[in-house]
């Protein structure tokens, strides 16, 4: 799997850019704010089905300041700090094209973004309907600073983890998650008006037990799976990296069977209604991490935390390639930097004979110098070097 040629267009700060890769390690450099972190999203959006740091479309469209209207009243001048206000234009739509070529063959994709929020999407010339029609077919591995959050962050986070790695290896997955998250939704509404809600409408409440006892099953069984190869390569990562003097273990406690969580549903039914809202299932479940057999979240060091998350992003790629046969696209957003040297020639090791994408502040780091693809990012320009 790699990506041939990214094209954008009016895309956050990029009015235009064509970036061909190498099939090796591609730097895109330069300060902050210049376009290196929306090149590598713009990527992202074919594996994940939509931007990453992002809940509105109208966000990536480009926009432009000009001077605004003349300021009237004493009053009006003061509420903007005593400057004159800017008005910003956004351009109609933002585009983002990708060609790239996996074990089947080449595929061009295609997102765009209006100013108005509305997206469409293309795939080999065709309209697909939605973001996950894109999911499964480009698949890449993101870190950025913010996936920290992995091992020190809430169980969210690492839900969302699981989601969006498995989604890409198991179209079903996405469907199942997305159903089981829909009738949450649906049943904690009714929860959250129980009290005023008539008899016929609270009978419905047991009428989402059998669904997402089915769906919760399915989630929970991938899940399960996932964590397993996912400890695997962790311990074996984080061992290499430490000599063996580092011990992280993974563990997800929450498969249980439908008849299982159809049961558990009903058994929490009246702390349910008590408390308004599902108390239990997939979208309240932990993944723990621990090193040395102690929680990493409260006990390791930032860099123990930091090393954690790359070996979980590097199981991602593992487990891709032994599930379809082929490395995805690791998309590297200015993470090595904060990384000792040691660990950070070992993370570049284990990145030989893999495409890779790496932005950085500089292009100094002995590691980089040899990449095969140089980019300069600058004012929303990204230019090859080399």
């Amino acid at each position: 799997m790699h990506a041939i040629k990214l094209k954008l267009e009016n895309y956050r700060n990029i009015a235009a850019a064509e970036l061909e890769f190498s099939r090796g390690v591609n730097l895109i450099y330069g300060a902050n704010g210049q376009g290196k972190t929306n090149t590598l999203e713009a990527v992202n959006i074919f594996a994940q089905g939509r931007a990453f740091r992002t809940r509105s479309d109208k966000e990536l469209v480009r926009r432009t300041f000009e001077p605004g209207e003349p300021l009237k009243g004493a009053e009006e001048i003061k509420a903007a700090g005593g400057k004159q206000l800017a008005a910003a234009k956004a351009a109609e739509y933002a585009a983002v094209l990708l060609d790239f070529e996996d074990r089947s063959g080449k595929a061009s994709y295609a997102y765009y973004a209006s100013s108005d929020g509305r997206n469409s999407r293309m795939a080999n010339g065709v309209r697909v309907r939605s973001g996950a029609d894109f999911i499964g077919r480009f698949r890449a591995v993101l870190f950025s600073p913010e996936h920290l959050e992995l091992v020190k962050g809430g169980p969210n986070v690492r839900r969302a983890f699981f989601d969006i790695a498995i989604s890409q290896l198991d179209p079903l997955y996405l469907g199942s998650l997305s159903r089981y998250l829909r009738m949450v939704e649906q049943r904690n509404a009714l929860l959250r008006g129980w009290h005023s809600a008539s008899e016929s409408t609270k009978a419905a409440l047991d009428t989402y037990t059998p669904g997402m006892a089915k769906e919760a099953a399915y989630i929970t069984a991938a899940r399960s799976k996932y964590a397993e190869s996912a400890d695997k390569y962790v311990r074996k990562v984080i061992s290499d990296m430490t000599s063996g003097t580092e011990k992280p273990a993974l563990n997800y406690d929450g498969r249980k069977s439908e008849q299982d969580f159809q049961q558990i549903f009903d058994a929490m039914r009246q702390r349910d209604i008590d408390r308004g809202t599902t108390t239990c299932g997939p979208h309240r479940d932990e993944l723990t991490i621990t090193i040395g057999g102690l929680p990493a979240r409260s006990f390791a060091s930032q860099g123990q935390q930091r090393s954690i998350a790359l070996a979980l992003k590097l199981a991602e790629g593992e487990i891709c390639r032994e599930r379809c046969g082929e490395y995805p696209v690791f998309l590297l957003d200015d993470i090595l930097s904060e990384l000792d040297p040691g660990r950070r020639a070992y993370i570049m090791s284990c990145l030989n004979n893999r495409q890779v994408i790496i932005t950085s502040c500089e292009n100094t780091m002995d590691e980089l110098k040899s990449a095969d693809s140089v980019f300069r990012a600058e004012g929303g320009r990204i230019v090859k070097v080399r």
